[in-house]
């Protein structure tokens, strides 16, 4: 056999050169043609491009920058109550994932077919995003109590890619009978307060918890309202949802002993609602809300890491100057309030607003709205623990000096 030449490495890049259109020579200057040359660099500037692009439309949002509460409804709807603390519009795309949280996996639907509802949310905005599942999964199933476990929803404002999907745990917990409504004792006109009860009681005495018997009747409930007050002659205020900090309990506040101290902070939520516990408006109109505190419950004894929520404490913010002008009302939860008399109850105010703390319109019983409550969420584990829990949170969040340092603009 002939050895490996230097002509041989050259009979193969000729022929390699004359194949490929491509030069292999070891030394020299490469020359390359100047359309490959104009294509490498549009490819370039296009990466760059993309990569800029990227940057600004798949920057993640940090779990500080919103929150996420879910609430069920019952027929298979939830109410995800949403708060977009950051500066990017926040659009939830119609999808999601039911997860087994003990598994990790995925439950089976029998269908696609997931309604959502208001679905966007601006910057430093919030609101209350609807899900119905009711055709996509089996509710009944769903809705059996778990030993030990929860579900939780995945949602996604991007094909669940580019890290943009968010967990939000949620209870299947079948409504039953709420509480009976609880008039607060505050003084009002009687005649007045007996034409607006007239009025608003066949509302007000239906089982809101009841998702179809709400959609119904909600709509004819404000437009009630609002018939009422161009009947009577009231001067309504409505209420505001201004920009406020409602902080987490300071250094030092145990609301339950059972749990480590550094982490009280996660036996509470925050969020705005229309609708109180039992699905009672808490104003007279659909954009109406109050700023509600809620005890976060164990589900099962031993658990001390938050859980069923209760609300326990609502506040009602107003523009002071109509709030303060003569025979100024406010509606709250089916009642007509002279805001001249929620004067013990202002929490904070400023030359804008007025926040006045109005739990007593919405329970008078601590100890028989709690049980209510659990009773028809029916995922709510009690016992003297958590009843200190209950009480010590209620009292801290009614306290008008404690509030004068964690609530403000």
């Amino acid at each position: 056999m002939r050895p490996f030449s230097r002509e041989n490495m050259t009979h193969i890049q000729e022929i390699f050169q004359r194949e490929t259109g491509v030069s292999v020579a070891g030394k020299g200057r490469r020359h390359v043609p100047a359309g490959r040359v104009l294509l490498a660099a549009a490819a370039l500037a296009c990466g760059f491009a993309l990569t800029a692009m990227a940057v600004s439309r798949f920057s993640p949002l940090d779990g500080d920058d919103f929150s996420l509460f879910a609430e069920y409804q019952g027929e298979g709807v939830i109410a995800v109550h949403v708060e977009n603390h950051s500066g990017k519009d926040l659009a939830f795309q119609p999808a999601l994932k039911l997860m087994r949280w003990s598994t990790a996996e995925e439950v089976p639907a029998v269908s696609d077919d997931i309604a959502f509802s208001n679905t966007v949310f601006p910057g430093g905005g919030s609101g209350t995003m609807t899900i119905d599942l009711s055709e996509a999964y089996d509710v009944q199933r769903l809705e059996q109590p778990l030993e030990d476990d929860y579900y939780y929803l995945v949602l996604t404002n991007e094909n669940f890619v580019f890290g943009q999907d968010w967990m939000c745990t949620v209870w299947f917990a079948p409504p039953v009978e709420p509480p009976e409504p609880e008039a607060g004792d505050v003084p009002r006109d009687e005649a007045l307060d007996q034409q607006v009860e007239e009025a608003l009681r066949p509302y007000l005495e239906l089982d809101l918890t009841d998702v179809h018997i709400r959609r119904q009747v909600l709509a004819e409930y404000y437009a009630s309202c609002g018939a009422l007050v161009e009947e009577l002659g009231i001067r309504l205020v409505s209420p505001v949802t201004p920009q406020i900090v409602l902080e987490d309990p300071q250094p030092g506040v145990i609301l339950d002993e059972t749990v480590p101290a550094d982490c009280q902070y996660l036996l509470t939520s925050l969020n705005w609602h229309t609708l109180d516990a039992c699905f009672v408006p808490v104003g007279a109109g659909e954009a109406d809300q109050a700023l509600v505190v809620s005890a976060l419950l164990p589900q099962r004894k031993g658990d001390t890491d938050g859980g069923a929520p209760v609300p326990l404490v609502y506040y009602m913010a107003y523009p002071v100057e109509e709030a303060r002008a003569d025979g100024a009302c406010a509606l709250i939860r089916g009642q007509l309030v002279p805001l001249a008399d929620l004067g013990e109850k202002v929490v904070y105010q400023d030359g804008e607003y007025v926040i006045y703390q109005v739990s007593d319109y919405f329970y008078t019983d601590l100890r028989q709205y709690v049980d209510a409550v659990a009773a028809w969420r029916g995922d709510v584990y009690l016992d003297d623990s958590v009843w200190h829990r209950v009480e010590a949170i209620r009292d801290y969040y009614t306290n008008p000096e404690v509030l004068g340092n964690i609530l403000h603009r």
